[in-house]
Formats: structure tokens, sequence, C-alpha cells
């Protein structure tokens, strides 16, 4: 931490002083054969080198993290963002279609009772018109009876001599004559009350009267029959009405139960991606957090790192600055601890000696430099051995040491340069990277929403084209059903009108044929048998031909009924074929429908992420241009920068080390 940095700043300083101090004071009567100070230094330097190599290999390293990071929360926060759209767009669809589910089914039951309803209404009218026909019938036979009776009454009194006692005994007892034709009919059967004119009780008063009760019974007759027509017509027209609503109810329902499953369906299907989509949304929010709080508290050490880095540099650059400032290195060397030995002043003698020495040592000196200097190629040692070759050796040391700290000084100049191009190309690099992966995938997501877009508008307009199909084929089955219904009916009304005409032509010629037949009668015994042979039997028609003509009637009659049975069963099965197929097609319309929905809501949302992928790739392709462009600015001087960095310090280090060779042959 920063605290204890400049703690062992301080501790490392008053150190190094004391360590100064102390060889100052004994350089005088001390002769040493390696320079403490001179070493002391070096090993600093040492120290702040490696100490700055480490910083920048350390913010190198968090450049590379911290871009990890970066581009990871982007990511993931693009992810967490489509995630939530995507969760909603599901939440909201899965309330939509629950709330239709829950209105298909009130209007289903709604459907349903009012079907019930309308069979009850059926069923009650049924048994009224079944009343009401009962009625008619016993009416209308109560009617023919009277009626009847009156034509056998007519014709009886119509012929002369013809026993009527009985046939007016019926005729009274009937219950539709009334009092005064009963006690008309009573007295002519004898039974004449008193009071009553004789003459209203004649023969043809009676026929008169008797006419007249005929026409009457037939015009009530008549009205009953027309009343049964009408009634019969309104409770048909009812039936028709009533079936009719439950015909449209029952397409109806079998539309909106369609529906009603394929919603179900939906939901399901909707109700599993929002499980999906929530279970990945929960995924990457916890991942995005994790990495937020991960990047969080290492940018904080790194943060702490580098605090704690720069305060140990500066304390070591700070100590050796004040080593060598005069106080210490100027004191040193006055007092003869910058080489090891005494004064050479103090002795003519050794200064002599000295003298042949040094020049010994110096030959020695500058051979071992210049033969480095041709090893290494280095410039720098090449210098410096011409240097001691003209210069004087007192001033040997010295040239040593400034070139050893010259060239510590460069070190840490490339080093911060190296640091700077080391930790701005590798955010570089990755950025390009990043861009250029994203750029790709941006690239590769819309060409696959492009041909999905395609795709989702084929399927619609397919599906489109299918529920048109379907929906004309309902239509033309229905115009088909309506025109093929309307024309069997036809067939069975006018089959039954035939066959009722049929038997009302046989009726008539067996009511004809049968009474001409009843009609031959014997002549009575008389003079007339005495007189020439003039007249014939009774006429009776053709009783031969009319068989057979009935015979071919009751054919006909039977082939009418047949006609009309047959086309009403063909009726009843072309209505089956047509619900069924009805039924079917109206299902695979709803489904249809459905999937075209559904294909139109995912066009839509792919249009949407499509059209966000387009802009992502504009801003992602600008961001790549401006990392390469930057990425050209860094080449002059941190790509093209000629030897490579590792070889130019390795070079400098065996300049430094064969310097420090050269110290040591000094000493």
């Amino acid at each position: 931490s920063p605290a204890v940095s400049s703690f062992q700043v301080e501790v490392g300083m008053k150190g190094l002083l004391l360590f100064a101090a102390t060889v100052s004071c004994d350089a005088a009567r001390v002769r040493i054969s390696a320079t403490p100070l001179n070493k002391v230094v070096s090993m600093l330097e040492s120290m702040a080198s490696k100490g700055k190599e480490e910083k920048h290999a350390e913010a190198v390293a968090f450049a590379t993290f911290q871009q990890w990071c970066d581009n990871t929360r982007s990511e993931k926060q693009r992810a967490v963002s489509d995630g939530d759209q995507e969760k909603s767009e599901l939440e909201a669809t899965v309330d939509k279609t629950k709330a239709e589910i829950e209105d298909l089914a009130d209007h289903l039951d709604r459907l349903e009772e009012d079907m019930s309803s309308w069979e009850g209404d059926k069923t009650a009218a049924t048994e009224i018109r079944k009343k009401e026909h009962e009625d008619y019938e016993a009416l209308h036979k109560d009617y023919q009876e009277s009626i009847d009776a009156l034509k056998n009454a007519l014709e009886v009194l119509s012929k002369p001599g013809a026993d009527s006692h009985e046939s007016l005994v019926a005729l009274a007892e009937s219950k539709r004559i009334p009092d005064f034709a009963r006690n008309r009919l009573m007295a002519l059967l004898g039974f004449v009350s008193e009071g009553e004119n004789p003459d209203d009780f004649t023969p043809t008063a009676v026929i008169d009267m008797l006419q007249k009760l005929e026409d009457k019974f037939k015009g009530e007759q008549l009205k009953t029959e027309k009343t049964e027509i009408e009634e019969k017509g309104s409770y048909e027209q009812l039936i028709q009405r009533l079936d009719s609503n439950i015909d449209a109810a029952e397409d109806e329902k079998a539309a909106k139960t369609d529906r009603k499953t394929a919603q179900e369906a939906k939901l399901g299907a909707a109700k599993g991606e929002l499980k999906q989509t929530t279970k990945a949304l929960g995924s990457d929010t916890k991942y995005l957090k994790d990495t937020t709080t991960m990047c969080q508290r290492k940018a904080e050490e790194f943060e702490a790192n580098q605090m704690s880095r720069a305060g140990e540099i500066n304390a070591v650059e700070k100590a050796v600055s004040i080593l060598k400032s005069d106080e210490v290195s100027g004191t040193a060397e006055k007092n003869g601890m910058t080489d090891g030995e005494e004064d050479p002043d103090e002795n003519p003698v050794l200064l002599q000696l000295r003298s042949s020495t040094m020049s010994e040592r110096k030959d020695r000196i500058w051979a071992f430099i210049k033969t480095k200097a041709v090893l290494f190629k280095s410039k720098p040692l090449e210098l410096l051995a011409l240097k001691i070759e003209n210069d004087p050796f007192v001033k040997v040391k010295r040239m040593i040491y400034d070139l050893i700290n010259q060239l510590i000084d460069e070190a840490n100049q490339e080093a911060s340069q190296k640091e700077f191009c080391d930790k701005e190309l590798a955010e570089n690099k990755l950025t390009r990277d990043r861009k250029t992966e994203q750029v790709e995938k941006l690239q590769a997501e819309i060409e696959e929403r492009t041909a999905k877009a395609g795709q989702y508008a084929k399927k619609v307009a397919d599906l489109g084209r299918q529920i048109k199909e379907l929906q004309d084929a309902m239509t033309e089955s229905t115009k088909q059903r309506f025109a093929e219904k309307a024309e069997n009916k036809q067939t069975i009304n006018e089959a039954a009108a035939g066959q009722r005409a049929v038997a009302q032509a046989k009726q008539v010629l067996q009511a004809y044929y049968g009474q001409a037949e009843s009609n031959s009668f014997g002549f009575m015994q008389g003079p007339a048998d005495d007189a020439p042979s003039t007249a014939t039997s009774a006429h009776t028609g053709d009783q031969s031909g009319a068989s057979g003509i009935i015979g071919m009637l009751e054919v006909v009659e039977s082939d009418f009924g047949r006609l009309a049975a047959t086309t009403q069963e063909d009726e009843d099965q072309a209505e089956r074929d047509y619900e069924k197929f009805m039924d079917e097609t109206k299902q695979d319309k709803a489904v249809k429908e459905v999937d075209q929905e559904n294909y139109r809501e995912r066009s839509q949302t792919n249009d949407e992420r499509l059209h966000s992928a387009k802009n992502d790739l504009e801003a992602t392709n600008a961001n790549l241009e401006a990392a390469m462009e930057y990425f050209e600015k860094l080449r002059p001087d941190c790509v093209d920068a000629g030897t490579a960095y590792d070889e130019r310090v390795s070079k400098r280090k065996e300049e430094i080390e064969s310097l420090q060779e050269a110290l040591q042959l000094l000493d």
C-alpha cells in the first residue's frame, strides 16, 4: 500500500545515508578493495530499472484485462437488454393470449346457452305443432265424414223408390248436423213434432237443406285446411329460422374452438420460450454482476500496486540522487573513497609507482573496452575506448560511471516508451480484434436476418395464399351446396307434387269406375218384358282398360315416391359431407391464420433486430476505422523503430556489464 511504500522509502533512505556517512568517516583510515558507494548506487539503479519493468509489465497485463472487462460488460449488457426486451414481449404475448382464450371460452359458453335455448324452442314448437296437426286431422276427418254422409243421403234421396231410412238415420246421428236439420231428417223419417209445418219436411225441402249443409261443410273444411297450411308454414319458418341460428352457432363454435385450440398451443409455446428466456436472462445478469465486481476489484488492486511500485521507484531514484549528490559522492571523492586508495600526493615514491601502475591498468582497460566495443558493435563503448586512450587515467572512472548512468537513463526512457507502446499496442490490438470479430458477427447476423426476412415474407405470403384458397373453396362449396340443396328441394317437392297428383288421378278413376260398376242393376219384371228388346245393360265404363291404367298410375306413384326418397337421402349425405368439409376447412384455416400471425410477429421482431444490427455494424465499423487510424499513428514510434526492444535491452545490459567489469579492473 502507499503507506507501507513511504515507510520503506524513509527507512531505505536513512540506511543509505548512514552507510554513506560511515564510508566517509572511514575512508581516510581504511583502504577498501571495492567501492561500496558506487556498488550501492549501481544496485539501486538496477532496482529502479527492474521496478519500472515490473510496473510496465503489470500495466500491459492490466490493459489486456481491462479491455476484456470492457468488451465482456458491453456484450453482457447488450445480452441483458435484449433478454429484457424479449422477456417483456413474451410476457405481453402470454397475457394477450390468456385474455383471448378466456374471451373465447366465455363466447363458447354463451353459444352453448343460445343453442340449448333454440333446441328447447324447437322441441316446444314441435310439440305444439303436433297437437295442432292432430286437432286438424280429427276436425278434417269429422267434416269429411259429415260431407260423405250428406253426399250419401243426397244420392239416396235423389233416387226414386230408394230406401233412404238407413242413410237418413246415419246422417241425423252425425254430430256436425245442426239441430234444425236433424229435426227435419227425423220428421222425414216419420217423427214430426207438433206445431211444425209439414211442408218443411218434404223430400225436396230436405234435399235443398242438405245441399246447403254440404256447401257449408265444404267451406268450413276448406277453411280448416287453409288454417292448417298457414300454421304449418309458420311452424316450418320458425324451425328454419331456429335451424339457421343453430347452424350458424355451430359454425361459429367450431371456428372459436379451433381458434382457442390454436391459441392454447401458442400460449404453451410462449410460456416455454419465456421460461428459457428468463433463465438465460438470470444467467447473463449474474455473469454481468460478477464480472463488474471482479473487474472493479482488480482495478482497485492495480491502482494500489501501481501507486506502491511508483512509490518504490521514486524512493530508490531519490536515494540514488542523494548518493550522487556533492554531499555524498563529492565528499567521498575528496577523501579518496572513490577509488579505494590513498592520496598519491602524500608520498612521492608512491606517486611514481602508481603512475607506472596506472598506465598499465589504463592500457588493460582500453584493450578490454575496445574488445567489447568490437564484439557488441557498441558505439558507446567505442567512444569510451577512444576517450580512455586520449584522456588522463583519473578521468576514466568518472567517464565509466557517467556512461553507465547514461545507459541506465536511456534504458529507463526506453522502458517508459516501451511501456507506453506495449500498453497502447495491446489495447489497440484487442480493440481491432474485438471490433473485427464484432463486425464479422454483425455481418453474419445481418445476412442471417436478411435471409429470415425473406423466408418470413414468403411464409406469410404462402399462408395468405393458402388461407385465400381455403376461403374460396368454402365459398364455392357453400355456393354449390345451396344450389344443390335448392335443386334437391325442388326435385323432392316436384316428386311429392307428382305423387299427390298421380294419387288424385288414381283416386278419381277409382271413384268413377268403382261407382260405375256398382250402378249395374237388373230391370223389374213388368210390361216391358213383353216389349221388343231395346235397352242395353247399365254402362260401367272400360273397366279392363281402367284397371291397367290404374296399375300404371300406381307404378308412377311409386316412382315419384322413390325419387323423393332417393333425392332426400342424397341431400342428407351431401349436407353431411358439406358440414364435414366446412368443419375441417375452417379448422385448417384457423390454424393457418394463427401461424400467419405468428410469422408476422416474428418478421416484425426480426426486422427490428436487423435494423439494430445494421446500426451497430455502422458504429462498430467507425470504431474499427478509428482503431486502425490510431495504429497507423503508433506504427512509426512503436512498430517500425528498428532493432527489436529485447535486442536493445540485451545489448545495453552487456554494455553495462562490460563497464562494470572495467570498473573491477580499475580496482
